[in-house]
């Protein structure tokens, strides 16, 4: 039965005057907005581009399909709502829900109030063990009502971790499935965050923290997380406990850490072990002030998941390198030979060697998409830093590769940011830049998708003063010692170069350079170097670079590479001609 205009209105003020939405404006413009459209009997013509502009004040020449603020928006707007109906909103008369794929909501009566009701988890509703959580039956035990809705909302949780993925199938879990086990990927059990006051405003802020963070690193493909409710179900002191969570849950690591709430400041300190060796490998503090409490939430889940993929992958590479090759999976094969800042070599023998490990992966798995993907960027990088790597059949292969990658693994994130790199690479800037689109769709936390999707476009043109500020502000978001920092300090010195300001592009180009050095990074501080009126320092750097890759020939990067990347640029001819100079400067022809 459809509510009258006075039962929504009344229904609406008890939303709002929750504090789930007390502490967040945005997500209460966007409620109201929606509500009183479909009041006004105008809910059908609303759109993702009307609500972007209406209520997040976008321009006027807002696009959806590439700015993504609606739907992820209106996605925490659902499980919100979903939240609130399952705890306070119980027993409202009036039951409002914004169902998957829409913005219109959804309102009817309830007939009479609703008992909660709990059942036992279906025998799907497993993570990484067979022994599924029982509920007692035979009527509700007297215990308070925030132990039944924290045990259905870990029911919850574990039937979304499940149904992820078993509709979305990661590396490596197929060959293991019968047996219950998940194999191939980094085993990573986050416990809940700590906190003073569990039921308060910060309990409300780390149980978010914690659910989100669920949610974003279930869709990275190389990790198999364990929820909050399973970790924290096993008893033991801190110690005790690591070794515990390890055995039980399978996992190779834990996350864990506390939150402190005072005003409208929120720190987080976290820590990250190994659950064999129970030593901490990493641990950082996050400060964030802010009124809209899931802007807090937002902010440090993005933030915490840029930090642990380095940190989490840097780890696996160095325990699957103990292993001996021929033992292998093609998964583990594939993991060593992808590219991932804080665990590379810069050597023109360490990258042949990514080549061959993801060649033998194919061979152990032929159909591989991930490994293609590995070959794709390869075998195209390669091909612009060496001449003998550079024929029409090896850019063939790296476009074959590809292709591959893209046909076999749609769905996974990491395949796809190889894939668009290989374009990169190539010189097809535009396809790049889409894919890179893609692989923020499936994976929004992508440390390095998230700033190339809107910088890959201004590779070889001026850049304009706001997408440089809000790729120095990312820059600044990442710790100190994240490995990231050495590509988006690199971005920053092609930036300034491109926009003539030699100064800013040196300054960037040794901060990228100190981080981690490549062959790219130097002949970009070379031309930065050779352009400000610095030819020793330019000689110098490159000749150093060749110790570690003796085949490589700048003139060939200048005249091939370069113009292959910028000949389809309104500025290609200028961006190509300071790399030209550099050529001539630091190796003059004969």
């Amino acid at each position: 039965m459809y509510p009258d205009r006075d039962q929504v209105e009344t229904q609406l003020a008890r939303i709002l005057s929750n504090h789930r939405f007390a502490g967040s404006p945005r997500m209460s413009e966007l409620l109201v907005y929606l509500v009183r459209a479909e009041l006004r009997g105008e809910a059908e013509n609303i759109k993702g581009y009307s609500i972007g502009v209406d209520v997040f004040g976008r321009p006027a020449d807002f696009d959806p399909s590439s700015d993504s603020i609606v739907r992820v928006q209106t996605g925490r707007l659902r499980r919100l709502l979903e939240s609130y109906y399952l705890s306070d909103g119980v027993n409202d008369p009036v039951h409002l829900e914004i169902p998957k794929g829409q913005y219109r909501p959804v309102l009817h009566l309830r007939q009479s109030p609703p008992e909660p009701h709990l059942e036992t988890p279906p025998e799907t509703a497993k993570i990484k063990t067979d022994q599924a959580t029982e509920l007692p039956g035979g009527g509700r035990p007297a215990l308070p009502d925030r132990f039944w809705f924290a045990v259905l909302a870990a029911v919850v949780l574990l039937a979304v971790t499940v149904s992820y993925s078993v509709f979305n199938p990661l590396p490596g879990r197929a060959d293991n499935e019968a047996a219950g086990a998940v194999s191939d990927r980094i085993s990573l059990a986050i416990l809940p965050l700590k906190t003073s006051n569990d039921h308060g405003q910060a309990g409300f802020v780390a149980e978010g923290i914690s659910s989100e963070l669920v949610s974003t690193l279930t869709r990275i493909p190389a990790l198999d997380i364990s929820s909050p409710a399973a970790a924290a179900s096993v008893d033991g002191d801190r110690d005790e406990r690591l070794a515990a969570i390890g055995e039980a849950l399978k996992a190779d690591y834990v996350l864990e850490g506390n939150l402190q709430h005072v005003g409208s400041h929120y720190r987080v300190q976290i820590q990250l072990s190994n659950t064999r060796t129970e030593k901490t490998i990493w641990a950082d503090v996050y400060d964030r002030n802010d009124e809209d409490v899931f802007d807090i939430q937002d902010e440090i889940v993005l933030a915490l998941a840029a930090e642990l993929r380095p940190q989490l992958v840097a780890a696996a590479k160095q325990a699957i390198a103990l292993k001996p090759t021929a033992r292998q999976s093609a998964w583990e094969l594939y993991l060593r030979a992808t590219w991932s800042p804080g665990s590379a070599v810069n050597s023109q023998a360490w990258e042949a060697e990514r080549a061959e490990l993801a060649e033998r992966a194919l061979e152990v798995k032929p159909g591989f998409g991930p490994a293609h993907s590995v070959l794709a960027d390869k075998y195209a990088y390669l091909a612009n830093l060496l001449p003998e790597r550079d024929t029409p059949e090896q850019r063939a292969s790296a476009s074959f590769h590809a292709e591959q990658a893209l046909d076999l693994s749609p769905q996974d994130p990491d395949a796809l940011f190889n894939a668009g790199i290989h374009y990169w690479h190539m010189g097809n800037i535009e396809q790049s830049q889409e894919i890179m689109g893609r692989v923020l769709e499936l994976d929004r936390s992508h440390p390095l998708a998230r700033f190339l999707v809107y910088m890959s476009p201004y590779t070889c043109r001026e850049v304009p003063e706001e997408a440089i500020a809000r790729l120095a502000a990312y820059d600044e978001s990442l710790s100190a010692d994240n490995p990231v920092r050495w590509v988006t300090q690199a971005w920053l010195a092609q930036s300034y170069l491109n926009n003539g300001d030699n100064g800013a592009a040196i300054e960037h180009a040794r901060a990228a350079d100190r981080i981690f050095r490549t062959p790219e990074t130097t002949y970009r501080l070379a031309a930065a170097l050779v352009q400000a009126g610095e030819p020793d320092a330019a000689i110098s750097m490159v000749e150093a670079q060749k110790r570690s890759w003796p085949d490589l020939d700048v003139h060939h990067y200048a005249v091939e590479a370069i113009t292959r990347r910028c000949e389809r640029s309104p500025t290609g001819e200028e961006i190509t001609r300071i790399y030209y100079e550099m050529a001539e400067t630091v190796e003059p022809p004969v």
